[in-house]
C-alpha cells in the first residue's frame, strides 16, 4: 500500500469515529451540560408551580366591612391550617375526581362555615374562585395525563373526565396555568 492509500483509509476511519462520536454526545446531552444542570432544568419545568395561597396579606391596602372584620378575628391564628386543610384536599384525587371543588364542597369536607371561607379566599389567595376550580381541574387532568389517559383516549374525553364543560375551556386553563397544551405537556412529560 502506499502512503496515500493509507492516509485516505486513516482519514476516513477517523471521521466515522468523530461522526459517531459527535452523535453520542447529541444522543446523551448529560455528557455536554452536566447532571446537575439538566436535572435543574427538568425539575424546574415540571415544577414550575403557581403560589395560590398567602399565609398573610397587606391588610392596610384592603378595605374590609364589618362582618370581614368579624370573621378575621374569628379566624385568627387558624388561617394557616385551614390552607393546609385547603391544600390536602387539593390532593385528594378521590374528592376532586367526584365532586366539583367549590366553596360548599370544600366548607363542608373541612368543617368551616362557607362565609369564612369565602373570606379566606378573598384575601388569601391569588386566585378568583373560578379560577381555583379551574386551577384544581386542570391538576386533575395532568394526573390522568401522567397516568397514560391520553394513550388510548381523545383530548375531549380528557376535558370531560378533569370536569372540564369543553375542550377549549379546559385548553384555555391548561395554557394559562401551564404554559402549553395539554397534549404538549403529554409529549413533554413522556419524552423524559
Amino acid at each position: 500500500m502506499d502512503k496515500l492509500t493509507i492516509f485516505t483509509n486513516v482519514f476516513i476511519f477517523s471521521t466515522v469515529i468523530w461522526f459517531f462520536w459527535l452523535l453520542y454526545l447529541l444522543m446523551n446531552p448529560i455528557l455536554l451540560y452536566g447532571e446537575y444542570c439538566l436535572i435543574s432544568q427538568i425539575n424546574y419545568s415540571k415544577n414550575k408551580e403557581i403560589k395560590i395561597w398567602l399565609s398573610k396579606t397587606n391588610y392596610n391596602l384592603i378595605e374590609k366591612n364589618i362582618a370581614e372584620t368579624i370573621i378575621e378575628n374569628q379566624l385568627e391564628g387558624k388561617i394557616d391550617n385551614i390552607i393546609l386543610e385547603i391544600k390536602k384536599l387539593e390532593l385528594n384525587y378521590i374528592f376532586i375526581s367526584q365532586k366539583e371543588m367549590n366553596l360548599e364542597n370544600i366548607s363542608q369536607k373541612i368543617k368551616i362555615p362557607k362565609y369564612h371561607l369565602k373570606y379566606i379566599f378573598k384575601y388569601h389567595c391569588n386566585l378568583t374562585q373560578l379560577e381555583y376550580q379551574n386551577f384544581i381541574k386542570v391538576k386533575l387532568a395532568i394526573n390522568l395525563i401522567e397516568n397514560n389517559y391520553l394513550k388510548d383516549k381523545t383530548v375531549d374525553s380528557l376535558s370531560l373526565e378533569s370536569l372540564f364543560t369543553s375542550r377549549v375551556t379546559m385548553y384555555k386553563y391548561f395554557k394559562k396555568f401551564h404554559n402549553q397544551t395539554p397534549l404538549e405537556y403529554h409529549n413533554l412529560f413522556f419524552s423524559n
